[in-house]
Protein backbone atom coordinates (compact mmCIF):
# COMPACT_ATOMS: atom_id res chain seq x y z
CA UNK A 1 0.00 0.00 0.00
CA UNK A 2 1.89 2.94 -1.00
CA UNK A 3 0.38 6.63 0.49
CA UNK A 4 -2.48 5.50 1.66
CA UNK A 5 -6.40 4.97 1.83
CA UNK A 6 -9.74 6.15 3.49
CA UNK A 7 -12.96 4.13 3.06
CA UNK A 8 -15.89 5.73 3.88
CA UNK A 9 -19.16 3.78 5.02
CA UNK A 10 -21.83 5.66 3.86
CA UNK A 11 -24.59 3.31 5.08
CA UNK A 12 -26.52 4.86 8.38
CA UNK A 13 -24.64 3.75 11.74
CA UNK A 14 -21.47 2.37 9.07
CA UNK A 15 -20.24 -1.11 10.42
CA UNK A 16 -20.72 -1.16 14.68
CA UNK A 17 -21.09 2.68 14.57
CA UNK A 18 -17.56 3.00 12.31
CA UNK A 19 -18.01 5.63 9.76
CA UNK A 20 -14.46 6.14 8.48
CA UNK A 21 -11.06 4.54 8.56
CA UNK A 22 -8.19 5.86 6.85
CA UNK A 23 -4.75 3.97 6.57
CA UNK A 24 -1.55 5.55 6.02
CA UNK A 25 1.49 3.71 5.10
CA UNK A 26 4.88 4.80 7.11
CA UNK A 27 7.21 2.71 5.31
CA UNK A 28 8.64 -0.23 7.12
CA UNK A 29 5.71 -2.27 7.97
CA UNK A 30 4.04 0.68 9.90
CA UNK A 31 0.84 2.28 9.50
CA UNK A 32 -1.29 4.93 10.82
CA UNK A 33 -5.07 3.52 11.63
CA UNK A 34 -7.74 6.65 11.93
CA UNK A 35 -10.88 5.17 12.66
CA UNK A 36 -13.76 7.96 13.00
CA UNK A 37 -17.81 6.92 14.39
CA UNK A 38 -20.32 9.35 14.06
CA UNK A 39 -23.75 9.64 14.85
CA UNK A 40 -23.31 6.70 18.19
CA UNK A 41 -22.85 6.15 21.54
CA UNK A 42 -19.43 4.01 22.53
CA UNK A 43 -19.55 3.53 26.21
CA UNK A 44 -16.24 3.09 27.64
CA UNK A 45 -15.33 2.36 31.32
CA UNK A 46 -12.51 1.37 33.40
CA UNK A 47 -14.10 -1.76 33.54
CA UNK A 48 -12.97 -2.10 29.49
CA UNK A 49 -9.07 -1.22 30.05
CA UNK A 50 -6.97 -1.74 28.82
CA UNK A 51 -8.43 -1.04 25.69
CA UNK A 52 -6.73 -3.19 22.12
CA UNK A 53 -7.25 -2.86 18.53
CA UNK A 54 -6.83 -5.37 15.90
CA UNK A 55 -6.78 -4.00 12.53
CA UNK A 56 -6.14 -6.89 9.29
CA UNK A 57 -5.19 -4.96 5.57
CA UNK A 58 -6.70 -7.97 3.44
CA UNK A 59 -9.16 -10.96 3.53
CA UNK A 60 -9.37 -13.99 6.41
CA UNK A 61 -6.80 -15.42 4.32
CA UNK A 62 -4.19 -12.33 5.46
CA UNK A 63 -5.56 -12.90 8.85
CA UNK A 64 -5.03 -16.04 9.31
CA UNK A 65 -1.40 -15.58 7.65
CA UNK A 66 -0.80 -13.28 10.73
CA UNK A 67 -0.59 -10.02 8.67
CA UNK A 68 -2.25 -7.91 10.97
CA UNK A 69 -1.46 -5.66 13.61
CA UNK A 70 -2.56 -5.11 17.49
CA UNK A 71 -2.15 -2.93 20.07
CA UNK A 72 -2.70 -2.73 24.02
CA UNK A 73 -3.00 0.69 24.90
CA UNK A 74 -2.23 1.75 28.05
CA UNK A 75 -3.51 4.84 30.84
CA UNK A 76 -1.32 7.49 30.73
CA UNK A 77 1.15 8.50 31.16
CA UNK A 78 2.51 4.92 30.08
CA UNK A 79 2.71 4.70 25.98
CA UNK A 80 1.12 3.89 23.90
CA UNK A 81 -1.70 4.96 25.77
CA UNK A 82 -5.69 6.10 25.34
CA UNK A 83 -7.29 9.57 26.52
CA UNK A 84 -10.87 10.59 26.78
CA UNK A 85 -10.80 14.14 24.88
CA UNK A 86 -13.68 16.51 23.25
CA UNK A 87 -15.26 17.15 26.46
CA UNK A 88 -15.87 13.16 26.78
CA UNK A 89 -16.79 13.15 23.03
CA UNK A 90 -13.53 11.62 21.51
CA UNK A 91 -11.21 8.71 22.71
CA UNK A 92 -7.32 9.38 21.66
CA UNK A 93 -5.39 6.52 21.25
CA UNK A 94 -1.40 7.03 20.37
Amino acid sequence: MAGGATFVDKRAGGTGGVSKMTVRNRGNGVVDVLVSAWRTTVAFTSADAPYAATVVLGGAAAGAAGECGEITFSSPPILPACAIGGGGAKVICK
